[in-house]
């Protein structure tokens, strides 16, 4: 944001947490923007800077109204989506938004067509119809949005998906969830927890066979303050123990790989070329993981 631009939204945006989906985080801009929300707001006075942050608040609104069934998250959400000029957002990016927000009205039972065409009112012609369009389907947040709903201790969270077969007898949505707590507390970044995704050969000595057929797959990337400098995290569930125990054997011969086997579950972490903490360090936070199936 430019300094010397005034603050129309009264908040600077999201911080990184803030923006994963895969467990609640509280931020202040949530207050900030409804406010701004409340005053009225115009297209013409935002920056491209202002339309992202909304949109990340939109997205926000979606997994608060999903696990609050408070239809006002709903209603904001749709009324920061109405700001946006597509002729300066991607119009994807709204697009993906829109339907997120579609889904958790339709999750509540509301009325999403007379709540994005209120919206709709105070958008120009392309965005409202981005909001209407949004509507006038089932929403499947999975098949094609790529986010699966799954409910935590902590409530209901909005984990990532690579449409791969997902069907093992190990919660390894939990699994990753912990993990992901873990490598927070020590200081790492993490994006998205992935369920449903797939272990690529690479990390198995290209040995293809060991990664089909798998029950289930799931992945997360921490990094700490660079792209080189992280760790990426597989825990798959394969058929049996021994099928467990080949896929580690391959992926040690992987120079920055750790990898061990519990029962079906084979867990390898990768770090990049970057990171110097000594990979053992990892195995306590691992197994700890591993308690959650």
């Amino acid at each position: 944001m430019d300094p010397d631009e005034p603050d129309i939204l009264g908040t600077p945006g999201y911080d990184f947490r803030a923006h994963q989906l895969w467990r609640w985080t509280d931020s202040p801009c949530d207050a900030a923007i409804r406010a701004a929300l409340d005053t009225g707001l115009t297209s013409a006075r935002l920056s491209l800077d202002d339309f992202y942050v909304l949109i990340t608040f939109a997205r926000r609104c979606t997994l608060a109204a999903a696990r609050t069934a408070d239809p006002s998250h709903v209603r904001y959400a749709y009324a920061a989506l109405a700001t946006l000029d597509l002729k300066r957002v991607d119009w994807r990016d709204g697009t993906w938004a829109a339907n997120l927000v579609t889904w958790a009205a339709q999750r509540l039972g509301l009325d999403a067509p007379a709540l994005a065409a209120a919206a709709a009112e105070h958008a120009s012609p392309e965005t409202g119809e981005v909001l209407v369009r949004s509507t006038t389907q089932h929403v499947d947040i999975s098949a094609d949005w790529g986010y699966l709903p799954w409910q935590t201790p902590g409530g209901l969270v909005l984990l990532s998906t690579e449409h791969e077969p997902y069907s093992p007898d190990a919660d390894l949505a939990a699994v990753g969830i912990a993990m992901a707590v873990e490598l927070e507390n020590a200081g790492y970044l993490v994006g998205e927890v992935t369920v449903g995704s797939d272990l690529p050969a690479v990390w198995v000595d290209d040995r293809e066979k060991l990664t089909k057929k798998l029950a289930g797959c799931a992945y997360l990337r921490g990094e700490q303050s660079g792209v080189d400098d992280g760790v990426l995290v597989f825990f798959a569930e394969a058929r049996g123990p021994s099928r467990a125990r080949a896929i580690v054997a391959a992926a040690g011969a992987y120079e920055h790989a750790l990898a061990f086997a519990e029962g079906k579950i084979a867990t390898i972490l990768i770090a990049q070329p970057g990171h110097a903490l000594p990979l053992i360090h990892f195995e306590p936070a691992l197994r700890r993981a591993l308690e959650s199936a």
